[in-house]
């Protein structure tokens, strides 16, 4: 198991302002200076790149919802910030503000009561050395509590496990030190699990970059999960696998009722078929051993007292041992009517 080496210990972020409420919505500009659009420098979001992106819009607005404050969760959104008295621009690949905005265009920081959560960069070979140097300073200068970058790697076989072009391994964070800052945050590479896991002190959860899933070849492998019970935060392409699955296996339930359903109409109408026949069968046998009167008044002896046919035997034992109006009698007893004076 290997770690990226620590250059301090890391405190917690001071006042962080996940626990602060900031009432303010923020506008957002469309404007000669500050258009809401720019064409970006690096190459077009493609592949796993773009599947990162995706599942960290989706898994983020998940987390932050549940904090009951509010939020944006932001991609290629132009960020405008002054340095050395000039405007400069970037568009990070996923941003977290702690507040809400106004309208789509592009964001000043200069605007925003606080400074953004974190960010995250999604790296490429054309990206890296900007997103590792001069991002990372400029992020630091605006006072971005966290900054994470993630390696996409195209071979999932292969440079998982070390990463295609970041040195010491595919994710990396860091976190804005009491001087401003940036200190790198442990991200250890965890054999059993063959993922890459550190944790954002910020959103509290951990970051998984994993073999298994990249292999999947479903997206770039990053999961945001709970530290506790390690249980991630579900893609939206898991969440309507799981909506199938769940809609799959109601169908097949409702398929089954309707079968136990059909089987049970089945076996009531065998029963009573059976109880219909039992039933013609006992009275052709009384009127048989007596004469048809005996068997009808039999009948109607059974269906005044509401009672049932007595059990087969007994009847049996009453036909060998009693002659007609003995057999009436017992008849009569058996259901509960007084007998005949």
């Amino acid at each position: 198991m290997r770690e990226l080496p620590m250059t301090a210990a890391v405190p917690p972020v001071p006042g962080s302002v996940a626990e602060k409420a900031i009432p303010a919505r923020v506008p957002t500009w469309n404007t000669p200076e500050f258009p809401a659009e720019r064409p970006r420098e690096e190459e077009m979001l493609a592949g796993r790149h773009q599947l990162i992106v995706v599942y960290l819009i989706e898994a983020l607005v998940a987390i932050l919802r549940k904090w009951n404050r509010p939020f944006e969760v932001v991609t290629e959104r132009g960020l405008y910030f002054q340095l050395e008295g000039r405007w400069r621009h970037c568009d990070p690949d996923v941003m977290v503000l702690p507040f809400e905005l106004e309208g789509d265009g592009a964001v000043r920081r200069g605007d925003m009561p606080t400074a953004p959560l974190c960010v995250f960069e999604v790296s490429s070979p054309e990206t890296v050395n900007k997103d590792l140097v001069q991002k990372k300073k400029w992020y630091a200068g605006m006072g971005i509590a966290e900054y994470w970058m993630v390696d996409p790697v195209s071979e999932p076989t292969k440079t998982v496990r070390m990463g295609a072009i970041l040195d010491g391994g595919p994710l990396q964070g860091w976190q804005l030190g009491p001087d401003g800052r940036y200190l790198p945050l442990s991200v250890t590479w965890r054999e059993e699990e063959g993922a890459w896991v550190g944790y954002s002190p910020v959103l509290r959860h951990e970051l998984t970059l994993s073999q298994e899933l990249h292999d999947q070849h479903r997206d770039g492998g990053l999961r945001l999960r709970e530290p506790e019970t390690k249980v991630p935060v579900r893609s939206h392409e898991e969440m309507l696998e799981d909506h199938e699955t769940l809609w799959s296996d109601h169908e097949e339930l409702r398929s089954d009722h309707e079968e136990l359903r059909s089987d049970h109409e089945v076996l009531a109408t065998s029963y009573r078929d059976a109880i219909a026949d039992r039933e013609a069968l006992i009275f052709n046998l009384v009127a048989a051993t007596f004469d048809q009167d005996t068997a009808q008044r039999m009948r109607v002896f059974l269906e005044r007292a509401g009672a049932t046919l007595p059990d087969t035997g007994l009847i049996m034992a009453w036909l060998a041992e009693a002659e007609g109006p003995q057999f009436l009698t017992e008849v009569r007893r058996h259901c509960g009517l007084p007998d005949e004076e």
